[in-house]
């Protein structure tokens, strides 16, 4: 025991545990406070690389989420304010392209014998059907009769041959596709229908009705909208072909009556999407091959449209140019 001042105290060995205790507590919880602030610190500064540029985190991943957006739905209107809906097509269609001699001289050249494609120039004749072929997604017209060489001989009814220019300006307003399946397409044989067929071919308008080949006879005529409204499916067919016959059955669409030994060699392709008969009997044959709109050219003049309950709409078209 020592003594202080006169007064004596005792510094007993559970007075310094004590003081030995709270200075370990005091120690612990300076240890915990600056873990936590380490632990903030790191926190705050990985919440701020999310933001940089270049960087890849965990946090990236997770507020990634452009991959669900939805996109939205595309609507096709068709080219024609007449073309509300969705998936819709604005079609133009025209009768016959009938080319009488009368008529092609008015077009001439100064050489009619030119074939390098001056022999005529039917531009003019065609140019006011070019704002109703823009307003349109698909023009289709139909050529009533063979064409001839470039540079003739041409000939005109009975039996025609007219010039190849025809095609020229169809392709030149616009027209995507042409039928010719009449009661003309046999007026020059095999070669008259060789001669349209590369003409419009070199010209790039789609076509069907008759044939070079067998194998051409065969394929389907399925044109995309270009406005995405859908495919427009196109058969051709004549219920006549003038008394004439020819070589082989493929090489012209027929429409004959279900009597007719040779009716079950007439048009049965199938078709995906919209399905455009021009036929020149509208009434009952395209029932079978699923037909939504019928085309007839045969009347030659206008007529009202008319709607049957297994065929669709039909409508009679007037001749391009019309002549009276």
């Amino acid at each position: 025991m020592s003594h202080i001042s006169g007064r004596g105290q005792h510094r007993s060995w559970s007075s310094n545990t004590g003081h030995i205790a709270l200075i370990a507590v005091l120690v612990a919880v300076l240890a915990v406070a600056l873990g936590l602030g380490v632990w903030f610190a790191a926190m705050h500064n990985d919440s701020t690389d999310v933001s940089r540029p270049g960087t890849s985190t965990v946090a990236d991943t997770s507020l990634d989420k452009s991959g669900s957006v939805p996109q939205p739905v595309a609507e096709h209107h068709g080219n024609s304010p007449d073309c509300p809906d969705t998936d819709c097509i604005a079609m133009l269609v025209n009768g016959d392209l009938l080319f009488h001699e009368s008529l092609w001289n008015g077009f001439r050249g100064a050489n009619t014998s030119a074939t390098d494609g001056t022999a005529f120039n039917f531009d003019p004749l065609f140019e006011p059907m070019k704002q109703y072929i823009q307003a349109s997604d698909i023009a289709v017209c139909n050529f009533e009769t063979p064409v001839a060489q470039r540079g003739g001989p041409y000939s005109a009814y009975p039996i025609f041959n007219i010039p190849p220019e025809v095609a020229d300006a169809a392709r030149n307003v616009g027209y995507n596709a042409c039928t010719h399946a009449t009661n003309h397409s046999w007026d020059q044989g095999s070669d008259g229908i060789a001669r349209l067929w590369d003409t419009l071919e070199a010209d790039g308008i789609a076509q069907t009705g008759s044939y070079k080949t067998e194998e051409d006879s065969l394929k389907p005529l399925v044109i995309d909208s270009p406005t995405g409204g859908g495919k427009l499916g196109l058969v051709a067919g004549t219920v006549s072909i003038n008394g004439m016959t020819a070589d082989h059955d493929w090489q012209i669409d027929r429409l004959r009556e279900q009597g007719d030994p040779h009716h079950d060699s007439d048009i049965q392709r199938p078709s995906h999407g919209h399905l455009l008969d021009r036929g020149q009997g509208c009434s009952s044959a395209p029932a079978h091959i699923g037909c939504d709109l019928c085309d007839g050219c045969r009347p030659e003049c206008c007529q009202g449209v008319e709607h049957y309950p297994r065929t669709g709409a039909a409508n009679r078209t007037v001749n391009f140019p019309p002549q009276f």
